[in-house]
């Protein structure tokens, strides 16, 4: 065998070794997926995801404990399927998510990748103190005032300066009345004077009762 033949079936040798080695690389990264999950105090997320790998002769199944959610099992996906299930919800939540991928064997689905993801509440959360409502102040009614009655005008008289002519049953104003009165009086006076004048002229005109005899 001469070194040339020596050389050209080493450097076939190593190509059929890398060949093996690449196919058996790439039947290895084929039909997997990914997982996401996380939580905080308020709320968790959980997310699987197929790689553009999968193809549609695989079975998946999507496995969950959280409390509230559903996974699926002996569904098909193509390689044009990324996000494949999601879950979220206000913590705190725990539980696992797992994602099987199982290949055709004679028939028999095998089991080929497998990976999974859990949640559980922080540590350093705390559950908040209730608070007792503040109470509402209920507003106090104000008190409507009833609307004030202006007397009606007396009907004995006009009103004079403000004051309205009275009686003497009512202690109104006696200056009408007095007047009145006093003005009969002084006529009775004047008439009497008058008269009483009259009988004097008379009296004398006729002389004392002696001058008739």
């Amino acid at each position: 065998m001469s070194k040339k033949r020596f050389v050209l079936g080493i450097a076939a040798v190593m190509t059929l070794g890398v060949g093996i080695v690449g196919f058996t690389a790439g039947a290895a990264l084929a039909n997997t997926g990914t997982m996401a999950a996380s939580e905080d105090c308020e709320s968790f997320s959980v997310t699987v995801t197929l790689n553009h790998n999968v193809g549609p002769n695989r079975t998946v199944d999507v496995l969950t404990t959280i409390p509230g959610t559903a996974g699926f099992t002996g569904q098909h996906f193509d390689t044009s399927f990324g996000v494949i299930w999601t879950a979220s919800g206000p913590a705190p939540a725990s539980g696992t998510v797992t994602l099987n991928i199982y290949k055709p064997v004679y028939g028999e689905p095998v089991l080929e990748f497998t990976t999974s993801a859990s949640i559980a509440p922080p540590e350093d959360c705390t559950s908040p103190t209730p608070t007792s409502p503040t109470p509402t102040p209920t507003p106090t009614p104000t008190p409507t005032k009833s609307p004030h009655k202006t007397p009606p005008p007396s009907s004995e008289g006009p009103s004079v300066g403000g004051n309205t002519r009275g009686t003497a049953f009512t202690g109104g104003n006696f200056t009408g009345p007095l007047m009145a009165v006093l003005a009969f009086v002084l006529l009775g006076l004047g008439i009497l004077l008058v008269a009483r004048k009259r009988v004097g002229l008379n009296e004398e005109s006729l002389g004392s009762p002696k001058d008739f005899y």
